[in-house]
Order: structure tokens, then C-alpha cells, then sequence
């Protein structure tokens, strides 16, 4: 649906979004009922295939006032390299092999620090990753996976302890001068309204409310709908 609006609806990559992608430029032998076999048996598959390669990792319109991520970002990391990172991981996503190497790594071995400078593709590999599944992190910019090697003591998937060293991404990013910036994926943490960022994820498909928020309008009013065909 979203693919046929074409031009009058704006979509960033996200982690559903990467897995399908992994799935259809996978050079393994789909299993049967796997997503890779049922998105290749679409009738639109290879359609589809392009479009979801082609979606941008970061969208911005200063005119609104406003940037769009699906996770969130590190603390330390301003527009200009946020901009920089989304266009080099677009480009890498023309080719089939990059998609597959940048997505070979398993959230359970994701390294919780950016790897070095000399190590390109472990740090296309670990922006990709922040982009799309980021929740918390410390002051040293130290990333918590859920299913990573970190022990937290609190729910991975929810929102940090108040004496935990893990906090909200957005709540230790500055933001960027002049703007805001949206993001999903914490169904957990639900609708959050901060000074630089808004989270619209309220957790629709856990049974939840599905939030939109208007942006060309000053008082940015909100627009809940209930998910009543959720089933547990």
C-alpha cells in the first residue's frame, strides 16, 4: 500500500524493512514458509525487492522542521554525519553482495562500540544497526543489543532504570539546531514527547494505539486509532 503512493508518502529502512531485504537478496535456497520463499512467491516480488532496497535510512525536510529515523542515532552523532552515514549505506544497498554482508551479523554478535576507523564495513555495519534497532546507550556511547552480550538489569526492550548507566537514546542526544527528530521502534517505551525528539511508536501491534502526527501544523496535533484485530 505504502509503495503505491509513490511520491506523497515518505518511508525510512527499518528493522522489518532490513529483514526483508536480507531475505530477498539471500543466495541461499529459501526454506519452505520462509519469508525469503514468500516474498519471492509474491506476484510484485521483484517490485518490491527494489523498492524496499531503495528506501533511504534518514530523511530530512528542514522546511517542516523536522528529521526522520526508524531507531535513533548515537548522542555524538550531528545532522551532517548522520546525512553522511544514510548515504553511504543507500549506496551500498544497490549491490546484492553489500546487503548481505552488511546483514550477515546476528544482533547477539553486534560489537556495543563502533569498531575503528580502519574496519569499514564493521562501521557501515554498526551504523545500519543503530539506525534501525538502537534503544539505549551510555554517555560513552556504548550501545545495549537486547539479545547482546551486555548484562542489564533492567528490560532491554523497555525503558532504563533510573539508576541504570543504559538511558534512552533521544534522552542523551542533543538533537539538531533548529529541528526534531521522529522515530519509531520502541513499541515499549510508547508515544514519547520530547524537547528534541517525538517517538510515535505506541505499540499497535502489541495492542496498542497507532499514532500519526501532522507537521505542517504549528500545534502538531495527534491522531490515535486502537488495533481492535490485535490478537495476543
Amino acid at each position: 500500500m505504502v509503495r503505491g503512493l509513490g511520491e506523497n508518502a515518505v518511508t525510512v529502512m527499518g528493522n522489518h524493512e532490513l529483514r526483508a531485504v536480507a531475505a530477498l537478496c539471500s543466495s541461499e535456497s529459501p526454506r519452505p514458509g520462509s519469508l525469503s520463499e514468500t516474498l519471492r512467491r509474491a506476484g510484485d516480488g521483484g517490485a518490491l525487492a527494489a523498492w524496499l532496497q531503495r528506501l533511504p535510512f534518514f530523511h530530512r525536510d528542514p522546511s517542516l522542521g523536522f528529521s526522520m529515523v526508524h531507531a535513533g542515532l548515537l548522542p555524538n552523532w550531528g545532522v551532517t554525519e548522520v546525512e553522511l552515514r544514510a548515504a553511504a549505506l543507500a549506496e551500498s544497498f544497490r549491490d546484492p553482495e553489500a546487503i548481505r554482508t552488511l546483514t550477515a551479523t546476528p544482533e547477539a554478535a553486534l560489537p556495543s562500540r563502533e569498531p575503528g576507523a580502519d574496519d569499514i564495513p564493521g562501521r557501515m555495519a554498526f551504523t545500519l544497526a543503530v539506525m534501525t534497532r538502537i534503544r539505549q546507550v551510555d554517555r560513552e556511547g556504548q550501545v545495549l543489543w537486547p539479545e547482546g552480550q551486555i548484562i542489564s538489569t533492567g528490560n532491554p526492550f523497555g525503558v532504563p532504570e533510573p539508576d541504570s548507566p543504559f538511558r534512552p537514546w533521544h534522552e542523551l542526544h542533543p538533537g539538531f539546531t533548529g529541528e526534531r527528530i521522529l522515530y519509531g521502534h520502541w513499541a515499549m517505551a510508547g508515544l514519547t514527547l520530547g524537547k528534541h525528539t517525538i517517538g510515535l511508536d505506541s505499540g499497535c501491534v502489541y495492542g496498542g494505539k497507532l499514532t500519526a502526527i501532522r507537521l505542517d501544523d504549528p500545534s502538531l496535533p495527534l491522531t490515535q486509532v486502537d488495533s481492535p484485530l490485535h490478537r495476543p
